[in-house]
């Protein structure tokens, strides 16, 4: 008598049913789909993890994947790929997955091969790596002279500076450097030696939290400060509406995210930058 793989499955009270659902951060992905949401989209970072809905090590990350996506809402697309399905199955080989779970993060699209996480397997630790992958696309400025020569080698283009106390590139901002294509990002620590930079944009007093600037016309006199919440989404929403359709991913290459929901903490917001 032949008794198939998912009989043995339900005899041992092994679970079959689909480890995500729609309404998870991590979405499903299957090989119909991979190429235009991971390959085809030089645009955003993407992780994915390979699974199988049987394995107990799957299920058990299940929710640290969840919550990874969650805190890289819009940095970082997370997606989940079932190798117990048959169409998945060449996928799965390709990328050779040979055992569950195998997560790969794409930085960008088919221009470079994908990496193994190989860290522990907690949100948290999850995260710090995701965010690490994003491309770096952002100038670090050291003074003004260092500030007025990046004004001037693309004077066309519209020019994002973050000036902070930090000493990092946040995942936030290099993810916005990545979706923003045409506009140029700068980042520069507040110092004693950049006062003049700091008077250039009219700060006053110590510097509490960023300050997020556009400049349009390559002068520091001229820039246009963000008066909104230091988070992804709302950061994301102000450059839409301010920069011009040059700076931004092309139409036809977005993703459609209609049926994405937004999901707001009810903490304290924080800055992300």
């Amino acid at each position: 008598m032949k008794i198939s793989i998912l009989s043995i499955a339900a005899l041992l009270g092994i679970s079959n049913a689909a480890l995500f659902t729609a309404n998870d951060p991590v979405k499903n992905i299957d090989s119909l789909a991979f190429d235009s949401a991971v390959l085809n989209n030089p645009y955003s970072t993407s992780v994915i993890s390979f699974t199988a809905p049987w394995c107990g090590h799957c299920q058990r990350l299940t929710s640290q994947l969840n919550n990874a996506a969650k805190s890289l809402d819009g940095m970082v697309s997370f997606y989940n790929v079932d190798c117990d399905n048959d169409m998945n199955r060449s996928l799965c080989s390709k990328y050779q997955v040979r055992g569950f779970p195998t997560i790969k993060s794409f930085t960008r699209g088919k221009k470079a091969p994908p990496r193994d996480y190989n860290g522990e397997r907690t949100s948290a630790a999850i995260s710090e790596w995701a965010g690490s992958q994003v491309r770096n696309l952002v100038s670090r400025l050291s003074d003004f002279d260092a500030v007025e020569k990046w004004l001037k080698n693309d004077e066309n283009s519209p020019h994002i500076l973050v000036y902070t106390n930090k000493a990092t590139t946040s995942t936030l901002l290099k993810a916005l450097a990545q979706q923003f294509p045409g506009a140029k990002f700068g980042i520069m620590k507040s110092t004693s030696r950049n006062k003049d930079v700091k008077d250039a944009l009219g700060l006053n007093g110590e510097l509490t939290s960023p300050a997020v600037y556009i400049i349009n016309d390559g002068s520091l006199e001229g820039a246009e400060k963000y008066q909104g919440k230091l988070k992804f989404k709302a950061l994301k929403e102000w450059l839409q509406d301010s920069l011009p359709a040059s700076s931004k991913i092309p139409v036809e290459d977005q993703k459609d995210n209609k049926n994405k929901k937004d999901k707001s903490s009810k903490k304290k917001a924080k800055s992300e930058l």
